[in-house]
């Protein structure tokens, strides 16, 4: 006899008060919801709703638009759940999850859920990802950068976060951070489309920083995929003139 499950009501009633009454079947299975209860509950008469594929609503009525755009949103971590479960390449691992993440599809959080309910991360390339999600990676050059320090045996900075003046006010959000050393490291991923607008704007967070004591340093990906030996040296120059320097960054991380 297979082994039956019980499902969390508690879990489910929160995923409908936090997700627009929508869920995946990943997330459904995570509670302990049997996939046969699932269907039957979406069958005709049923109390719940197939949107998607891998999508449920858990209402009868008719879904209002922004529950259409969340079902859509969902659509695309289940769908990037399933491919990673069997792709065996990093690279292509890495850039459809982080991609899925930075194009705004899906919050990370959601996406590492999904990963956990459909038992992607039975794959390696999968669990190697979901630690640059961990840690805040938020796009593909950056997991290639984090590859490149870790591998050097430099110390994992803080990614993407986000810093501000001593009175409270935003300051930046570089790619890379590190608190102890007030160093910064840009990983500009538009290298070759980046018009006058986001130039400037870049150029100012660089001012913005340094004004603040906060050493910047700027890379772009051809240059840490060609030249990684350059880019490696420059941190650790970066880093031991940090710490004879007697001069503290005045930034504050956000809690």
């Amino acid at each position: 006899m297979p082994k039956r499950t019980t499902a969390d009501t508690t879990a489910i009633d929160r995923l409908a008060r936090t997700q627009m009454r929508l869920a995946t079947y990943g997330q459904l299975r995570a509670t302990g919801l049997a996939a046969g209860t699932a269907a039957r509950r979406c069958a005709p008469g049923g109390p719940w709703q197939r949107l998607l594929p891998g999508v449920v609503l858990i209402q009868t009525g008719k879904p209002d638009v922004w529950q259409q755009l969340l079902a859509a949103v969902l659509f695309a971590v289940r769908a990037a759940s399933d491919f990673a479960a069997h792709e065996p390449s990093p690279d292509r691992v890495r850039a459809l999850l982080v991609g899925t993440v930075q194009r705004g599809r899906c919050h990370p959080d959601d996406l590492r859920a999904e990963l956990h309910a459909s038992r992607a991360l039975r794959n390696p390339a999968v669990r190697a990802v979901l630690d640059d999600l961990r840690v805040g990676v938020h796009s593909l050059a950056e997991g290639e950068t984090r590859d490149t320090l870790l591998n050097a045996g430099i110390p994992d900075p803080l990614w993407n976060p986000t810093l501000r003046t001593p009175s409270g006010t935003f300051l930046a959000r570089p790619d890379a951070y590190w608190p102890d050393e007030g160093v910064a490291l840009e990983v500009d991923s538009a290298e070759y489309h980046l018009g006058i607008t986001e130039y400037r704007a870049t150029v100012r967070r660089r001012l913005r920083l340094e004004s603040h004591g906060v050493s910047v340093l700027s890379v772009t990906p051809s240059l840490v995929r060609d030249h990684p030996e350059e880019l490696i040296a420059a941190i650790l120059t970066k880093l031991h003139l940090a710490t004879t320097h007697p001069t503290r960054p005045t930034v504050l991380l956000r809690p």
